[in-house]
């Protein structure tokens, strides 16, 4: 299933990637929008400078309120805009912010949420409180106009970001997940519910066949690069099973820096941290996962059942989760019969009724790096109804001169 997921993420960025690299050179606003959005890592595939530097040279009745709002977002990604860009940012600015709200018959600049929120982004970097008492003045009237909810939804962020989060409201609706996801992202104080990031992949997976526009589509990319990131780190507010998963699988590749001296320093003795046996892993796991899990238990006495009395080799009992460690010696056929035999009639004494745990990760070191069996092995094993997961890592090579 992981790997389903991993494929069409891979194939929507992919897409997006392209729909986005549409954008450059057309110096138009929505460039610029999808520049400061996905930040300086894609930069090289936009061209925001020559779109920026075109606008700044508008004056008069050439320059328009959209003009000004491109200048707002790149000044706000680009930290080597130039002075004349800068300069020209603020003179349109205080340009703009003379101009009354609603003054005219057909609104305008008052309801383009994509104006809007770049013209808040270049009043707040350029620190201009007059221009956000402006826009604070009408932008509530502007989100409860006959707008779609696109922009409304980008209306809330330009009130986060001249520091108003309450004028507008963030719509709720699931439709705009994707964008409260990414506005989050990128530091705005925009409120997201908890839900959000499964949300918006919903749409992402829902549209990706969609014939979405370039803007949406930098949208939804940044999503998917944030919600990869998080996926990547721990949230220690609520760290989830598969988190705990993502550190054991990544335990092979630790053992660069394990200590294993091929020789000594001179006048000196060898140093290699040996593991020779089930205890020293739990070990080795216990020292990798109690900074990150402060309720890790070792060697938990579980509830009795008759004369047997179960003992788990770590438990995380926040997350109902215990982790079952393994050796494995010669890595003979027997031994990992034995072994899912062994792991068979534990898990069924974990899991009983009233006990505290329901799920459990296998942790195996084959210290016989019988690769051959590991696949079958791990099929065997994931199969079990409760078992989550299953790590079989092999001994580091540099530790066969035993």
């Amino acid at each position: 299933m992981r790997e389903v997921r991993e494929r069409i993420i891979g194939d929507a960025r992919e897409y997006y990637v392209g729909r986005v690299v549409a954008l450059k050179g057309l110096g138009t606003i929505e460039e610029a929008f999808a520049a400061w959005l996905l930040g300086k890592e894609y930069l090289p595939l936009l061209d925001p400078a020559s779109g920026a530097s075109k606008a700044g040279s508008a004056f008069g009745a050439a320059r328009t309120y959209r003009e000004v709002a491109l200048l707002g977002y790149v000044v706000s990604v680009l930290d080597d805009a130039g002075s004349d860009i800068k300069k020209s940012l603020r003179s349109g600015l205080e340009w703009l912010s003379g101009r009354a709200a609603f003054a005219q018959a057909s609104p305008s600049f008052e309801v383009d949420g994509l104006a809007l929120l770049g013209i808040a982004l270049g009043a707040e970097t350029c620190g201009i409180v007059k221009v956000k008492n402006w826009m604070a003045g009408f932008i509530g009237k502007s989100a409860s106009s006959r707008i779609k909810i696109w922009d409304r939804g980008l209306m809330s962020a330009a009130a986060c970001s001249i520091r108003q989060p309450d004028l507008v409201p963030m719509p709720k609706e699931l439709d705009l997940a994707d964008l409260r996801v990414a506005l989050h992202s990128r530091g705005l104080d925009v409120k997201v519910e908890q839900q959000d990031e499964a949300g918006a992949l919903k749409v992402i997976l829902n549209q990706v066949s969609c014939n979405l526009t370039p803007m949406r589509c930098a949208v939804q990319l940044r999503v998917l690069d944030w919600v990869i990131h998080e996926a990547s780190s721990i949230d220690m507010s609520r760290p989830t099973v598969e988190q705990v998963l993502q550190v054991l699988e990544r335990v092979p590749s630790s053992m660069k820096r394990w200590r294993w001296s091929q020789r000594g320093a001179k006048g000196g003795n060898q140093i290699r941290w040996r593991i020779e046996n089930e205890y020293h892993v739990q070990d080795l796991l216990w020292v990798i996962l109690s900074p990150l899990f402060p309720d890790l238990e070792d060697e938990e006495n579980l509830p009795s059942l008759g004369h047997k009395h179960p003992r788990c080799d770590l438990g995380i009992p926040s997350l109902h989760l215990i982790i079952e460690v393994k050796f494995v010696h010669k890595g003979t056929q027997s031994e990992f019969a034995k072994l899912t035999e062994e792991i068979a009639a534990d898990h069924t004494l974990y899991r009983r009724a009233g006990s505290l745990y329901d799920k459990i990760i296998v942790f195996v070191w084959d210290n016989s790096c019988s690769v051959e069996q590991h696949a079958e092995l791990k099929q065997g094993l994931t199969q079990m109804a409760g078992i989550v997961g299953a790590v079989i890592m092999s001994r580091p090579a540099k530790m066969k001169g035993r």
